[in-house]
């Protein structure tokens, strides 16, 4: 994708298939902002802007009308392709949270400076999100609850971590 100097571009989802015949494609969200998919808000595919037309949510996701895509044919040209947004889009978190793009890659460190890898997957549970971290001397999934993780530094890209017993 091509960047101009201002333009990060963030993934939220990736699209999975055309849904019926007028152009519609279902998505696979990887978004955790609610209203990221709404009529009117635009989304990146490659290197083209799309506008969102409408939006209807399913239980495997989503299901979305882009303008400019008109057809079965037009809609499975898209099949697999990623969703972005420009980071200018993306309100700041509320203060302590971060958003998942934020987190992947992160180094991770111990309080005591040990490096552990980077955090390569986000694993969603009903308590609360996991991260797993590799690249390190071991394969880690550490628990994201305050007790665990001491300290993000979303600049630098470092997370330090205080581990609980027996991890």
């Amino acid at each position: 994708m091509t960047k101009t100097p201002h333009e990060t571009f963030i993934l939220v989802g990736r699209i999975v298939k055309p849904v019926g015949l007028r152009g519609e494609v279902s998505v696979s969200v990887s978004s955790d902002t609610p209203d990221r998919f709404i009529s009117g808000a635009t989304i990146y595919i490659d290197e083209h802007a799309h506008v969102i037309l409408k939006s209807r949510q399913t239980n495997k996701g989503i299901v979305l009308k882009l303008g400019k895509i008109d057809s079965l044919v037009e809609a499975e040209s898209l099949r697999n392709k990623t969703l972005y947004v420009d980071e200018l889009q993306v309100p700041p978190p509320p203060d302590g949270s971060y958003y998942y793009y934020q987190v992947m890659g992160i180094q991770v460190y111990t309080i005591k400076k040990t490096y552990l890898g980077k955090v390569t997957e986000i694993i969603r549970t009903g308590s609360n999100d996991v991260y797993a971290i590799s690249g390190g001397p071991r394969n880690l999934l550490i628990p994201a609850l305050d007790s665990v993780i001491i300290d993000v530094d979303i600049e630098s890209k470092q997370m330090t971590v205080d581990l609980p017993d027996g991890l």
